[in-house]
């Protein structure tokens, strides 16, 4: 994945999560969705300068924080 088709994807997410009147998840399902990244097969920990990306969808930890969001590869869903 290059940087642009992660840049593409991310403002996608965050256009879709304004539209939306940007609601975050919870600390809990902030948590819960981290977790379930960090034990994934495709997440980099070391990527983005320790916060971490995963090397399937190019997603980083920021679009945890967003509701809209679903994981691509189906390991988490939307919380709205």
């Amino acid at each position: 994945m290059t940087l642009l088709e992660m840049a593409s994807n991310f403002a996608s997410s965050v256009a879709q999560w304004a539209k939306a009147g940007a609601p975050v998840v919870t600390e809990e399902q902030f948590k819960q969705r981290a977790d379930i990244c960090n034990r994934c097969e495709f997440f980099d920990p070391a990527a983005f300068g320790g916060r971490g990306r995963c090397t399937k969808c190019g997603c980083s930890t920021y679009k945890l924080f967003l509701a809209t969001s679903k994981c691509p590869i189906e390991k988490w869903e939307r919380v709205v």
